[in-house]
């Protein structure tokens, strides 16, 4: 967790939860709030792959580019800043399913980034819960 507190420090972001549960260790980070810059996706991205290059630890990773519902929730003792919608539950989704050490973006990410980075396409994958499929890039 050091390692994911400098890095947001040098690519800015926010930690919104923690769970160090029965399912393996999960971070939801986010960027684009409480402010939003230009490079949010390069910073989000570079930000992974800076993980993945200094831990021992396989990461994998879900990325997705979408709106979102942001605010404190919780009672006035124990409140969280986080986001939900669509974009933090695929998110999750591609997280789960990903191999390890696999980071998966959705199209938005892709078409944002396509120039500073190298995708493989995995085509369009239905995940639980939507009834469309996603177009997922690895």
């Amino acid at each position: 967790m050091q390692t994911v507190f400098e890095l947001l420090d040098r690519y800015g972001g926010m930690v919104s939860k923690i769970d160090f549960g029965d399912k393996g260790s999960n971070v939801l980070l986010l960027w684009g709030m409480p402010v939003k810059y230009e490079n949010d996706i390069e910073r989000a991205l570079n930000s992974i792959l800076s993980l993945q290059s200094m831990t021992s630890i396989p990461v994998n990773a879900g990325v997705t580019y979408q709106i979102a519902h942001a605010g404190f929730i919780g009672s006035p003792y124990l409140e969280d800043f986080t986001a939900y919608g669509r974009g933090a539950s695929l998110a999750a989704r591609f997280m789960t399913q990903a191999a390890r050490g696999e980071i998966w973006v959705d199209e938005q990410i892709y078409r944002r980034s396509q120039n500073l980075f190298e995708f493989d396409d995995l085509g369009a994958l239905t995940f639980k819960g939507l009834l469309n499929p996603r177009q997922c890039m690895f």
